[in-house]
């Protein structure tokens, strides 16, 4: 982890302060100093460091039950608006660090009052971590501070510790545990993943030697033969061999039967089908050949009775033809004819009537509204 820049505002004794270690002439000493007078802001700069990272300081690490007054507002003793400058209505910690992965980052923590007015109520500290240079956010709230210890790779006591020690507070780092101090410094000099890699190598060691162990114990079951026992079972071997391969011609030729045999099974099957197919259409063309003699029987039967009954009305018909005919020969057709030539006289007359009296309305006719 590298920081790159610090920025300050509104903090503690800090109006307004940036330092870039990117820039000349930070950027090329390799060891410089922090000084001034009591209350110029040296600790600042610090608190900023650890609150941009972990909105924590060391400064604030005291009695975390106990609240105070901070201008009109009840908060805990170690919150971190405490640093909020007396008087402001917002400030900020901010600071540009690369990862351990290389990649360039920007941390921010942000206090405010309510309208930015000094007099406001106190806001939630607002945490955010972009990445540079494009300021995409990655996270925020509290997600901001996990994903910045996992970037850093320190936790906030850890980084207070090994890479930023408060005053009066030295000693920590060198009354840790050897344990404490170990994982520290892996962490720091990045040799952790050397730590990995021999724990990886012993466990690979630890594997190999059980199989080791397990390939010994196979190893026992097995016999060293001699050169005549090796010539034996090579014999043995070409015997078996030539056995296999008479079995598998034996297979092969079984596999043909078994073929041929399921072939018979379902030509056999289709044929005792076709029999009893054979055997139904049998059946109903005996059935069919009863019907037809039956129908054939019935339609003589309908055939006699019709003759029976047309005997009957030509018989009929003959009679009435003679009467019809005996009473032709008795009528005077002269004087049928007579009244009939007087009956259309008659009619002709009417007729005649009706067409002059259509004649002589057809004026009046003409003149009539024409129905549409």
């Amino acid at each position: 982890m590298k920081i790159l820049a610090i920025r300050v505002h509104q903090l503690a004794s800090i109006l307004d302060a940036e330092v870039d270690f990117s820039a000349s002439p930070l950027k090329e000493a390799g060891l410089f100093a922090i000084t001034g007078d009591t209350g110029a802001g040296k600790s600042t700069l610090l608190d900023a460091i650890c609150l941009a990272l972990y909105n924590k300081t060391a400064r604030l690490r005291g009695d975390t039950g106990n609240k105070i007054d901070f201008n009109g507002d009840n908060i805990k003793l170690n919150d971190s608006r405490n640093l909020l400058r007396r008087g402001a209505g917002q400030g900020y910690a901010e600071v540009d660090f690369i990862g351990q992965d290389k990649q360039q980052y920007r941390a921010r923590l942000s206090f405010s009052r309510a309208r930015n007015k000094a007099d406001g109520k106190l806001q939630p500290a607002q945490h955010s971590l972009h990445s540079l240079p494009d300021e995409t956010l990655i996270a925020d709230r509290s997600a901001a501070g996990k994903e910045i210890e996992r970037i850093i790779g320190l936790s906030f006591e850890q980084f207070s510790r090994a890479v930023l020690l408060a005053q009066h507070e030295f000693a920590a780092f060198l009354k840790a545990t050897g344990d404490e101090r170990a994982q520290l410094l892996e962490c720091l000099t990045g040799t952790d993943k050397f730590s990995r890699i021999g724990q990886r190598i012993f466990e690979r060691h630890r594997e190999q030697l059980q199989a080791l162990e397990q390939l010994k114990l196979s190893l026992s079951n097995y016999q060293v033969l001699s050169p005549e026992q090796v010539e034996t079972k090579q014999a043995e071997q070409k015997a078996l061999e030539a056995k296999l391969a008479e079995l598998q011609k034996q297979i092969k030729q079984f596999e043909q039967y078994q073929g041929w045999y399921k072939q018979a099974s379902q030509q056999q099957q289709q044929l005792n089908q076709a029999e009893q197919a054979k055997q139904e259409l049998q059946q109903q063309m005996h059935a069919l050949a009863e019907k037809a003699t039956e129908a054939k029987q019935a339609q003589q039967c309908l055939e006699i009775k019709d003759n029976r009954e047309r005997v009957t009305s030509i018989a009929a018909q003959h009679g009435q033809l003679i009467k019809n005919r005996e009473q032709l020969l008795n009528v005077d057709h002269k004087t049928v004819i007579k009244d009939a030539e007087q009956t259309l006289e008659k009619q002709t007359a009417q007729l005649n009537q009706a067409k002059q009296a259509q004649k002589d309305a057809q004026p009046i006719i003409s003149q009539l509204p024409r129905v549409r």
